[in-house]
């Protein structure tokens, strides 16, 4: 879901390759994805025959407390941290800079 929020409209084998797991796999996923309602597929937009994949409106909730409950979940172990080693993480792209960014405005 991750993929797909960050690249609407990507087929099923570009979202496979970019998650690195095999085309049958990622198709079982996806179709339990798009039978929960989460996903969705449609038509590209620069391709008609072409199928693209999407978030549902109910997706992109789900996917944004999943996120947040991940950052929650770095923040309480950056908490435990010294000072130091989390400052040597915020050179960290995404996430884990995130959290860190989070705990520091805690603190002051």
């Amino acid at each position: 879901m991750s993929v797909v929020s960050r690249c609407p409209g990507r087929n099923l084998t570009a979202v496979a390759a970019a998650v690195g797991i095999g085309l049958p796999r990622a198709s079982r996923v996806c179709a339990a994805l798009e039978s929960a309602g989460l996903l969705l597929h449609r038509p590209a937009v620069d391709d008609r025959r072409e199928i693209g994949l999407q978030l549902s409106p109910d997706g992109r909730p789900l996917l944004e407390r999943f996120r947040a409950a991940r950052v929650d979940r770095m923040a309480a172990v950056l908490r435990r941290m010294p000072a130091q080693e989390r400052c040597e993480l915020v050179a960290v792209p995404g996430e884990p800079a995130v959290a860190v960014a989070a705990v520091s405005s805690e603190r002051g």
